[in-house]
């Protein structure tokens, strides 16, 4: 027989909106539908390594609307996350860049960097300004050169449905729409 032990925030994984807030959704109360379906590609790849701030999601806003899915690839867990430079490296979202997203309403957020710089601010106002808005946070894919070029694909992101968790291991799978 084996034995598995995992921190439920390692490799790519789930932030459902009780990561930090108390009375937010568990993630085996995200739905199949909010985390399965057409995703917009937003390729931020020249800003590797930076704080993906507000204005630069702005020059993305004609391909964000209401209750898309929007995937986020900078190319820094491909890059970096073997190294041991990724927590200090990593591009991040700041909150300005959180309240943009929160203002077009997305459904779900996937991303192949930080969304907080660590250790960034103690009292994590990123992530409470996303998952308080109830938007599921999907954190460090990897293999982003096959979707990147997109403009939109097909996402499915399946987290191991362990009731009442705040966050578990997520396998994500895409292809071309």
């Amino acid at each position: 027989m084996h034995y598995y032990s995992a921190n439920t925030h390692q490799g790519t994984h789930i932030d459902a909106p009780y990561h930090f807030i108390p009375d937010g959704r568990t993630v085996d109360e995200l739905t199949f539908e909010e985390l399965v379906g057409p995703t917009k590609v937003v390729d931020l790849r020249e800003f590797r390594g930076k704080s993906i701030t507000a204005e630069i999601l702005d020059d993305h806003k004609s391909e964000i609307g209401k209750k898309d899915k929007v995937i986020m690839v900078t190319g820094d867990v491909d890059a970096n996350f073997f190294t041991g430079n990724f927590f200090k490296e990593a591009s991040d979202i700041t909150l300005g860049a959180a309240e943009w997203l929160i203002e077009r309403e997305v459904e779900l957020i996937v991303n192949d960097f930080l969304t907080e710089a660590v250790p960034g601010e103690p009292d994590r106002p990123v992530h409470k300004a996303l998952l308080g808005a109830d938007i599921p946070v999907v954190e460090y894919i990897c293999n982003i050169e096959q979707i990147a070029g997109y403009e939109s694909i097909w996402i499915g992101c399946f987290p191991m449905l362990i009731k009442g968790f705040e966050g578990t291991p997520t396998r994500v799978v895409a292809r071309p729409l």
